[in-house]
C-alpha cells in the first residue's frame, strides 16, 4: 500500500516537473526581421482581407492566420528566387515543367489549376463565372492565370475559393473542430494540398516542414503551429 502511494506522488512529481519542461516558441524571436516583414504585409492588406473574402464565401478569422506562415516565407525567398525563367517555362510548357510558389500567399500555377477545375466540376455558377479564364489555349491560359496570381486580390479570390472547397471537402469534420483545430487543419490542407485525403492531412499537422522542406537538417517547424499561434497572440485580437 505504501509502495504504491510513493510510485503514485513520484508519478504525479514526474508530471508536474514536466510541465516546465515544455517547449514554448516564439517565432517572432526565431524568425526575427522576416517575421516583422510579415506582420507588415498583414498591416498592408488588412483592408483586403476584410473586403474580398467575406464577399467571396472567406472566413477571415481562419484564413488570414492560414496564409500568415507564407508572408514570412515570401520575406525568406524574395530576394534568394529569380522566377522569370520559371514564368517563361510554365507558360510555354505547363505546370509539369515549372511550377513555383507566386506572391505573398506563395500560391502554385498547380494549386490553382486545382481550384479552377474543383470549382468548375461542382457547377458553383458564381465562383466559376468569377475564376474561368477569357482565353481558350493553353499558353495564353497560363499567361493569364500568371497575371491574375501576382495580383493579391486575385490571390484573395483564390483563398477565398480554397475555403469554399474545403467546407465542401471536410464539412462534417470540420463542424466538430473548435477553432484552433479548424486554423490547424486548414492551414495543413493550404500548405500540403486540399486535394488529399483527411487522414493525411491529419498526419501532416505533426510533420516538421516549414519553411524549407522535411528533408532539410537544418531545424523545420510545424506550419500549422506558426497559424495557430499567430492567431492565439495577434489575430485573435485584431479589431
Amino acid at each position: 500500500m505504501l509502495l504504491t502511494r510513493l510510485i503514485t506522488a513520484l508519478f504525479i512529481i514526474l508530471i508536474i516537473s514536466n510541465i516546465g519542461l515544455t517547449e514554448t516558441l516564439n517565432y517572432e524571436e526565431i524568425f526575427g526581421v522576416h517575421y516583422r516583414e510579415a506582420l507588415k504585409l498583414v498591416q498592408k492588406n488588412r483592408q483586403l482581407f476584410y473586403s474580398l473574402l467575406p464577399k467571396y464565401g472567406g472566413d477571415v478569422a481562419i484564413l488570414v492566420p492560414v496564409i500568415f506562415p507564407e508572408f514570412i516565407r515570401f520575406s525568406l525567398v524574395k530576394d534568394q528566387v529569380e522566377t522569370t525563367g520559371l514564368k517563361a517555362f510554365y507558360v510555354n510548357l505547363g505546370k509539369n515543367y515549372a511550377n513555383f510558389s507566386v506572391g505573398y500567399c506563395q500560391m502554385k500555377p498547380s494549386f490553382v489549376e486545382l481550384l479552377e477545375q474543383y470549382v468548375s466540376n461542382k457547377g458553383w455558377s458564381r465562383l466559376t463565372r468569377l475564376i474561368e479564364l477569357t482565353n481558350s489555349t493553353g499558353s495564353v491560359q497560363r499567361k493569364e492565370r500568371l497575371e491574375r496570381l501576382v495580383r493579391m486580390d486575385w490571390q484573395m479570390i483564390y483563398l477565398a475559393c480554397f475555403y469554399r472547397i474545403v467546407l465542401d471537402k471536410f464539412g462534417p469534420q470540420l463542424d466538430k473542430m473548435v477553432l484552433e483545430e479548424k486554423i490547424r487543419f486548414i492551414s495543413t490542407a493550404y500548405n500540403h494540398g486540399f486535394n488529399n485525403p483527411f487522414q493525411e492531412i491529419l498526419k501532416w499537422q505533426k510533420v516538421s516542414y516549414y519553411p524549407n522542406g522535411p528533408q532539410k537538417i537544418s531545424k523545420q517547424y510545424r506550419y500549422c503551429d506558426l497559424a495557430v499561434d499567430f492567431y492565439k497572440r495577434i489575430w485573435l485580437f485584431d479589431d
